[in-house]
């Protein structure tokens, strides 16, 4: 699995279709959202790295799903997608017409300490699931926010992160890591860790776009 951050789309570049080495979710009904790495993709088709192994029969051969991707610039881009293949890790899909853009607005990435309550929901090593733990992020933007633990978590591990503004304004998001790179200081070993937002509900989109934008909201 690529282990970079999606780089982001041109503005005047229509999303017509999922980019190789995009990094993605896929909505499941009743199932909720998968994260993914697009390895291979064309105006009809994308095939998919998923982040964890599931249960191959989860994907079956003509489910409707929806193929989700944050972008810096617009919030967040859907495709509908027919499965046309799938194993334990990859899925082969076929793309049902274009993609729609949702809340296309320019946001920045902001380097501020906020605090984090996490809980892990999902991970690699299955001792983490359950974990809760708290830090401050190194940087936030509209679509996902970095920071840095001491526990050993790796791509693909899943958190549950309440984002505290202050007492009055605290937000809930779900995300996955994108990208986990252990760093040695002074003896120890921290890991310093990228989070991408899979869900976030519309008004704390809202909320955070205001606070990108201004710095601060009342």
């Amino acid at each position: 699995m690529s282990n970079k951050h999606p780089q982001p789309l041109e503005e005047e570049e229509p999303c017509t279709y999922p980019r190789t080495g995009s990094v993605i979710s896929i909505h499941v009904k009743s199932k909720g959202e998968i994260p993914a790495t697009v390895t291979q993709s064309s105006p009809d088709e994308v095939c998919l790295e998923l982040a964890r192994p599931v249960w191959h029969l989860l994907f079956q051969e003509g489910l409707q799903v929806r193929i989700k991707y944050w972008d810096e610039a617009a919030i967040v881009y859907f495709w509908e997608a027919k499965i046309i293949g799938a194993a334990k890790r990859g899925v082969l899909a076929r793309l049902l017409g274009g993609g729609v853009t949702v809340q296309r607005r320019q946001s920045y990435r902001v380097r501020t300490k906020i605090r984090l309550a996490c809980t892990v929901i999902d991970a690699a090593d299955r001792y983490l699931v359950g974990k809760a733990f708290k830090c401050k992020t190194k940087d936030i933007s509209v679509g996902g926010l970095a920071f840095k633990t001491y526990l050993p978590l790796d791509e693909g591990d899943r958190l549950a992160v309440n984002i505290h503004f202050s007492s009055l304004h605290q937000i809930d998001v779900v995300g996955w890591i994108v990208r986990a790179t252990p760093i040695e200081r002074h003896g120890e070993v921290i890991n310093s860790v990228a989070v991408q937002f899979l869900h976030c509900e519309a008004e704390d989109q809202n909320y955070l776009l205001r606070f990108l934008a201004h710095g601060e909201v009342t």
